[in-house]
């Protein structure tokens, strides 16, 4: 299904209608005026990190949760949703798993803590 392919859509109800009168979506709300690339939006450094790790991200985007998990996938760290400064130097040394969670997705960054 294309742009062109619809006829009426409803953004706040999550359906669209094709030229026939046929439902040719149904599901989760469409936003077709704004895509988001949280790999390019979303930057963590430094990595590898020792005791800090830094989040930089625009202030509109609307971060719901940030969490850090041990190469086992065991939750080492939950940090408040807005938190842009990390403090990592209680972590034992090894590969982590960073996901930061958002309106508009999630994110996942593999960080080294030497």
């Amino acid at each position: 299904m294309s742009l062109n392919d619809i006829f009426f859509w409803n953004t706040n109800k999550g359906w669209a209608v094709g030229e026939a009168g046929t439902i040719l979506y149904k599901g989760p709300p469409l936003d077709v005026n704004e895509t988001i690339d949280l790999e390019q939006t979303i930057t963590v450094y430094p990595n590898p990190s020792h005791s800090i790790l830094n989040i930089e991200y625009p202030q509109e985007l609307d971060v719901t949760g940030i969490c850090l998990f041990d190469n086992l996938g065991r939750k080492a760290i939950q940090f408040k949703e807005k938190e842009t400064t990390l403090n990592v130097e209680e972590l034992e040394h090894g590969l982590y798993y960073l996901t930061i969670s958002t309106t508009k997705g999630e994110i996942n960054k593999t960080i080294l803590i030497k």
